[in-house]
């Protein structure tokens, strides 16, 4: 019986919401806005500390199955494994290349030795004798029951990737790198029963009526041979290489990919398509194993061109370092049943599921070959999963590579896992409300959610301790939930699905950023149907919303007067009306009230730089007008009290306007003097006006009458 659970309910969340709610108003420190921190999807858990669980596709937390170390054989690479009649696991290593046995009971001997060189593929007779090809020789050896061990076949190739005995006892060997399938006899006698345009046949798997299917490098084609050795592409993955092939009781076949993420060139660089297999798995010793090419003769005629297969189920192109597992039916359908960023390097099938083994990161997943669903069943330690054996009591044998060990998937949960979550930070000191978490918890198992905070980014021995009721945690910045997971007796894991915590951060006051009124000195205000521009810049802390007060004070008033109350927007267009001339300051005032109860609410103002309103025209002055010569000989001055003087003129009897300059030569004052002559007139009384403007646009004038003799 399995029991559905979870700390609260959905009747339960809603009444805490509430009563957050109301806790958090009692005191004036904390936003009345409660928050909420949730982790519920796959990229939330798989960014936290992982120990005995995994995260499944359906973004749920749950126990890894039970992983026992077999052995630590102390190489590199884990390439094969077969299963004995006795029950005993032969294991084909690299680095360096060995043929092992390990029994039932977890003794190893070792059955063959290679220094310096990597063994890639094995089988196991029905009479109990063991093939396994030697890489970079490319000889494939025969070890007898009663220990016997001798060259078998010398392929003159380089590479050995894959053996399997056919149903008339004879060896089927895959090599690289001139692409060739050898025929070999119980006689030890061998040919070539096909080639490839590929250099390399990664993988090999045979089937019913003397079929043999292959898995190339570079291509990405996957292959039928007929016994005859006339082969046929079946499908071109989009994905380059081919490194695990396997075929199901009903004549299905599965193909997974392992090409690795392309690099980014620089401009101008050539992308170098061609790539040698070996440097996706041991890079280092790639280098090492290129040798001479033999010559071989007797080979069949290279295979046709690929011909167009029908297009998988997911027609969306993977993208790089995306691999992915086909599915081609007897009829030639072929589906997509499992992508993800990593390399497939292994396939099994287990009843009803096909595990996928990966790389780089060492996950175990089981896709359901009825819903296509997939699960992750394990993550290992090592990098690779590079081959795997099931077996007769639904646990699997895995060998891994980078390190070599040999593990065993028991077919049960482990007994306890821990998910440790990544820190969340609330920016501010906060109150925390009670936790939550959504889940299932089968009979007999048991899952438990705990919470701790800090005021450090990383976790040390001043955060608090760890605790089920979030609630009673200290003021506090950072913090962290761990999920623990267990079950005694490994039948049925817990799984958790969401983990959510409430809070309320210290409500702290709006700031403004920047209070910024028009230049009035260059470009002042002098219609009266104009409006004063203001624009500010300000924020919250919290995250609250603002509205914001405006009010004006002129030099000479004993107080501000409002402009507006509750804005809000960033900017105000001021009309100044009537407002008489003067220099003026603007002040914005940002409140959080609608965000808090009125007790609560923090407020923060800015005043801005004085500016200039000016209503008044200049003071013109004209302090002497006289007869010298037939000219008109003037001295007149202009005063402003806000703003500067920007332009003069004289008229005489107003026909024609003449500019005039100050003294100086420069307008660049409230302030100026001008002294000029007119040009000769005739005898003559004459009306003399000087008007001055200022930058506000006001013009002064001043008059005087003058007779010319």
């Amino acid at each position: 019986m399995t029991e559905t659970c979870s700390m609260l309910d959905r009747s339960w969340l809603r009444y805490l919401r509430l009563s957050l709610v109301m806790l958090v108003t009692v005191s004036p420190l904390f936003a009345v806005e409660v928050q909420t921190w949730s982790q519920h999807t796959a990229a939330d858990f798989e960014n936290g500390k992982q120990e005995g669980i995994v995260v499944t596709s359906q973004s749920r937390v749950e126990l890894a199955r039970q992983l026992t170390p077999r052995s630590d054989l102390g190489i590199t690479h884990v390439w094969a494994l077969a299963r004995e009649a006795d029950g005993s696991i032969v294991a084909a290593t690299g680095g360096p290349g060995l043929v092992v046995r390990v029994s039932p009971d977890g003794t190893i001997a070792k059955l063959h030795e290679s220094t310096d060189q990597q063994i890639f593929a094995l089988a196991v007779d029905k009479d109990g004798s063991i093939y396994y090809g030697v890489s970079p020789n490319g000889e494939i050896f025969k070890r007898t029951r009663d220990g016997n061990a001798q060259v078998f076949f010398a392929t003159e190739e380089t590479y050995i990737w894959g053996i399997a005995i056919d149903a008339s006892g004879a060896l089927l060997a895959a090599t690289g790198p001139q692409g060739r399938l050898y025929r070999i006899g119980p006689d030890g006698k061998g040919t070539i029963l096909f080639q490839a345009k590929q250099k390399h046949l990664l993988s090999m798997a045979l089937g019913p009526n003397g079929m043999t299917y292959l898995g190339t490098s570079n291509d990405g084609l996957i292959y039928r041979v007929d016994p005859e050795g006339k082969g046929f592409v079946l499908y071109d993955a989009p994905q380059a290489d081919v490194h695990a092939i396997l075929l199901d009781e009903r004549g299905r076949l599965y193909a997974g990919t392992g090409t690795p993420e392309r690099p980014t060139f620089p401009a101008g660089v050539q992308h170098q398509p061609k790539r040698f297999p070996l440097e996706l798995l041991f890079p280092a010793a790639a280098v090492s194993f290129l040798g001479p090419l033999a010559p071989v003769a007797d080979a069949p005629a290279p295979a046709p061109s690929p011909s167009p297969a029908r297009l998988p189920a997911r027609t969306n192109i993977a993208a790089s370092g995306e691999n992915s597992v086909y599915r081609i039916a007897v009829d030639g359908q072929v589906d997509e049943i499992f992508r993800e960023r990593c390399l497939v390097l292994s396939l099994a099938l287990q009843g009803e599921n096909l595990l996928v083994g990966t790389g780089q990161e060492g996950k175990l997943y089981s896709v359901d070959l009825n819903s296509q669903v997939k699960q992750t069943l394990a993550r290992l330690e090592s990098g690779q999963i590079q081959s795997m054996l099931p077996q007769p009591d639904g646990s699997v044998v895995i060998g891994t590579g980078v390190p070599g060990k040999i593990w065993m998937v028991e077919n049960r949960f482990t007994g306890k896992g821990i998910l440790e979550s990544s820190i969340f930070d609330a920016k501010l000191q906060t109150r925390w409300g009670k936790g939550a978490w959504q889940g299932s918890v089968p009979t007999g198992a048991k899952l438990i959610v705990e919470f701790r905070s800090g005021n450090v980014e990383k976790p040390d021995e001043t955060w608090a301790n760890w605790t089920t009721d979030s609630s009673t945690l200290p003021l506090s910045r950072f913090m962290q939930y761990r999920a623990i997971l267990e079950s005694p007796d490994g039948r049925q894991s817990p799984s958790l699905s969401d983990v959510s915590a409430y809070y309320a951060t210290i409500n702290r006051p709006p700031m403004i950023d920047s209070l910024d009124v028009p230049n009035l000195i260059n470009n002042p205000i002098a219609d009266a149907s104009a409006k004063l521009e203001i624009r500010w810049k300000a924020s919250d802390p919290n995250g609250d919303k603002i509205v914001y007060d405006l009010d004006v004070l002129k030099e000479g008033w004993p107080d501000w007067v409002a402009v507006a109350r509750e804005h809000a927007g960033n900017d105000f267009k001021w009309d100044p009306g009537s407002m008489p001339s003067g220099i003026y300051r603007f002040r914005v005032t940002a409140t959080d009230a609608p965000s808090n109860r009125q007790g609560d609410k923090l407020s923060a103002s800015r005043v801005s730089d004085p500016f200039n309103l000016d209503r008044d025209p200049p003071a013109v002055v004209i302090a002497s007008a006289k007869q010298v010569s037939k000219r008109i000989e003037v001295s007149t001055s202009a005063k402003d009290g806000q703003t500067r003087l920007t332009a003069a003129a004289y008229s005489l009897n107003g026909i024609d306007w003449w500019p005039l300059f100050p003294d100086d030569g420069l307008f660049d004052s409230s302030e100026e003097v001008i002294t000029f002559q007119t040009e000769e007139r005739i005898p003559g009384s004459y009306l003399l006006l000087i008007r001055f403007r200022d930058s506000a646009g006001h013009l002064g004038v001043a008059d005087t009458v003058i007779r010319v003799e």
